[in-house]
């Protein structure tokens, strides 16, 4: 981790400022509730979740023959 008081650490929380300032300007325009209301935030997440082509969703209603009531998704976070 760099310095705090070094040009490159003071670059990097500037870089994070504009990225976070610009996020908020977007939320603020169209009053987002969820990272997922982003369509290409919600694009790459549901490609992401598809198993064999299918959604899990497509996938519970398959497997239980109708839609779950109550489920848990759990999110590891992003694949190394």
């Amino acid at each position: 981790m760099a310095d705090p008081g070094s040009a490159e650490y003071l670059e990097c929380l500037s870089a994070e400022g504009r990225n976070w300032g610009d996020h908020l300007q977007v939320e603020a325009a169209v009053q987002l509730t969820s990272w997922l209301d982003l369509p290409s935030m919600k694009a790459h997440y549901f490609e992401q979740g598809l198993l064999e082509g299918v959604s899990w969703q497509a996938r519970v209603g398959r497997q239980f023959a109708g839609p779950a009531h109550h489920s848990l998704e759990l999110n590891p976070g992003p694949a190394a």
